[in-house]
Parts: structure tokens; C-alpha cells; sequence
């Protein structure tokens, strides 16, 4: 197959040849008069999403075949064609339960195994206080247990690719996060209220990421020393933002992308109510929520309160080129290739010779903003 369009963010035409779901050659072609030819871009990589129209990962007592299936279209649709289910705070009969049905859902349904890299489990090993833990279930949230955390590991056949953790359980922490990394599982710090001493310690015993920096973080913290400078300035940890526009305000998004460059990239951390229509919803906990106009997600009985994400990673590339803090090319990159070269898959997303042929048709426009047309997986039309 022969495919040829511009690459995202530049004035390069390219023309794809593709044979058995790989690219074999990818080279600069010359444009021919009266051709229109279409953006393209990798899929983008989603490496924390709760849930996306209407489905939600964690709540409901289960997760079925069908429901999962109709997320996996709704992502395509938004250019999202790899991602990591995020399981968060339960007991750990449902984190079992749910690390089982996924791991089954990605046996017998191609579409889900090429489009789910691997499960995110976020907590319950995080701090029990007010703030950080945010909205997770203080019921649940214990010490770090690795011998819990590797039967849902085996549940999940193996298909864990991160688990977030907070430091400050001190020595057990650091040892889960040591066992854990041995796995080849990343370690995710987040939902913390641990000293700077103990964000270096967690680092030196294996951990690698944040979970969405400056998020799940309390009112008000120590102006310094704490955890937030020891993320940014600690070279060994790699940033998550929520680039939403909601949850960061715009400096913060540059502050940590002039310092971390490469070592930070988005995520949407969308909920279920992720690409629904505005509108009030009712949640089995936590009351109802309102889902307003500008795609902005609050509680109805205090709308200062935000109640999570309800926009895709295709959403936070737009913010991040219209706000003008970066250009569309690193805005793309910090949602497609930048997460994939960290959770080492960067052959599933990038489009270069010897890569899975997976990308992404996009029109760009001043009102409609960014709107994918279509999503080739493994060089097979998804959409």
C-alpha cells in the first residue's frame, strides 16, 4: 500500500509504502498539481485514561466485552489508537476482578490488543491524606504490598505497565518500587505528600515517572523544600501533565516543558464522561457533576471544584499549539512519541521505516480546530 500525505506540523510530503502492517520506506515526495492531500501524524499514545464515552474502567461491577469495544472506538476517533487503562483506588478484589477482564478482553479481541499497551494501576498504594489523595477511596488506600500487587500482575497475564505509589511509606515503598521495577512494571510517583528525601530515594530504587505533576497534590504545601521541586529538578523523573487547560494553568505547562524537554509529555486522565455531550451527570459516588459548554468538568453542588477530565489527549494537543506553548509538531510529539519512547513502544507510534504502520488523518482548521478523519492501525483502516 501507497499512502502520501503531509507530515503534522511541517511543509514535508511524504509517501508511505507500507507491506505487511510495517512501514518499508518512508520518503519526501513532490506534490502533483490539483491533489489535496491529507495531514498526517502518529496515533496518539494515551498513558492515563479512567474512561471515554460513557464507559468508565472502574466503577461498574463489571466491565464487559461490548462497553470496552465502544471506548476503543470513541479514542480512535480522537487519534487515539495506543493507551493504558487506568484501574485506581479499589479493594483489591476489584483491582483482581477488573486486571482479569481486560486481560481477557485483549485475548480475544484483536482491535483491544493492538490498542491497549498495558494496564495502569493508580493507587492504593498513595497517601491517605486530605489533598492528595484526591478523589480515591481512603477505605482502600494502604502501604505498599508487593505480594498484592504481583497477583494482580498475574491476573492481568503480565499486561501491567505502571503502578503509582507515594514515598513517604517510607522503607516499604522503596522496596515494593524496587521489586515492582524488576518486573519491567513502571513506578509512577503520585498522590503524595512525601519529602524531597524521599522523591530521591523512590528514584533511586527504580521509579521513573509522575503521575499528572502538580495534581493530586493539596491546597497548600511548603513554598520549599518540597516533592514538587525534587519532580521537577530530579533528572532521573520523567513529568505526566493533564494539559486539559483546566487542571495546570498555562505557565505551569511551560515551566515544566522548558525544563524537562523530552522527559515529560501529556495525558488526558479523562473519566467516563470524556467526549459526552455538556450536560449534568449523576456518578455513583460522589454525587452529580456538571460537564460544562467549554468541555470543563465540576461538581453541581461547588462548580469551583473540579470533578476530573472530560477531554481526550487530542484536546491537549490542540491547548498546548493554540495557547501557544508549543509549536503543533511538539505538541503531537508530547502525546504520541515522547510516552512511547519512554514506556520503550516508540516502533507502535512513529512513522519511520521498520515501525508498526499506524497513523492518523487530520484536518486542521481555525474554528473546528483539529478533527481526525481517519486511523490506520498496523496499516489497516480502524476508522
Amino acid at each position: 500500500m501507497i499512502f502520501t500525505g503531509w507530515m503534522y506540523g511541517t511543509d514535508t510530503l511524504v509517501k508511505l509504502e507500507i507491506k505487511d502492517g510495517v512501514f518499508i520506506s518512508v520518503e519526501k515526495a513532490e506534490p502533483e498539481n490539483s491533489v489535496t492531500y491529507p495531514n498526517i501524524a502518529p496515533v496518539l499514545f494515551d498513558t492515563q485514561i479512567n474512561g471515554f464515552s460513557g464507559v468508565d474502567f472502574n466503577i461498574t461491577d463489571e466491565l464487559t466485552e461490548e462497553a470496552y469495544r465502544k471506548s476503543l472506538y470513541a479514542l480512535l476517533k480522537e487519534g487515539c489508537g495506543l493507551f493504558c487503562p487506568t484501574v485506581i483506588t479499589a479493594s483489591p478484589e476489584q483491582i483482581l476482578k477488573r486486571c482479569k477482564e481486560i486481560a481477557s478482553f485483549l485475548q480475544r479481541a484483536p482491535l483491544a490488543r493492538k490498542m491497549t499497551h498495558g494496564i495502569h494501576i493508580e493507587g492504593p498504594f498513595i497517601s491517605p491524606k486530605d489533598g492528595a489523595c484526591g478523589a480515591h477511596d481512603k477505605r482502600y488506600i494502604r502501604a505498599p504490598d508487593f505480594d498484592m500487587f504481583k497477583s494482580w500482575y498475574d491476573a492481568a497475564e503480565g499486561k501491567i505497565s505502571a503502578v503509582t505509589v507515594s514515598p513517604e511509606w517510607g522503607e516499604e515503598a522503596y522496596s515494593f518500587i524496587s521489586k515492582v521495577s524488576a518486573l519491567g512494571v513502571v513506578v509512577s510517583v503520585g498522590h503524595t505528600m512525601a519529602s524531597e528525601e524521599q522523591v530521591a530515594e523512590a528514584v533511586a530504587s527504580g521509579a521513573s515517572l509522575v503521575t499528572h505533576f502538580g495534581n493530586g497534590v493539596p491546597v497548600t504545601v511548603p513554598r520549599h523544600p518540597n516533592f514538587l521541586w525534587e519532580e521537577l529538578s530530579n533528572e532521573g523523573l520523567t513529568l505526566s501533565c493533564i494539559a486539559d487547560g483546566f487542571h495546570l494553568p498555562e505557565s505551569v505547562l511551560k515551566t515544566v516543558f522548558a525544563i524537562k524537554r523530552r522527559r515529560s509529555f501529556i495525558i488526558s486522565d479523562s473519566t467516563q464522561f470524556g467526549g459526552l455531550e455538556p450536560g449534568t451527570y449523576e456518578t455513583p459516588i460522589g454525587g452529580n457533576v456538571l460537564l460544562e459548554p467549554n468541555g470543563r468538568l465540576c461538581m453541581t453542588s461547588d462548580p469551583r471544584l473540579l470533578a476530573g477530565s472530560a477531554q481526550s489527549i487530542l484536546h491537549g494537543v490542540e491547548h498546548l499549539f493554540k495557547s501557544g506553548i508549543c509549536s503543533l509538531k511538539d505538541a503531537w510529539m508530547k502525546g504520541s512519541e515522547i510516552p512511547a519512547a519512554f514506556y520503550r513502544c516508540e516502533r507502535k507510534v512513529k512513522i519511520a521505516r521498520g515501525c508498526r504502520a499506524s497513523f492518523v488523518c487530520f484536518e486542521k482548521e481555525e474554528k473546528k480546530g483539529l478533527t481526525v478523519s481517519c486511523v490506520y492501525l498496523d496499516g489497516e483502516k480502524v476508522l
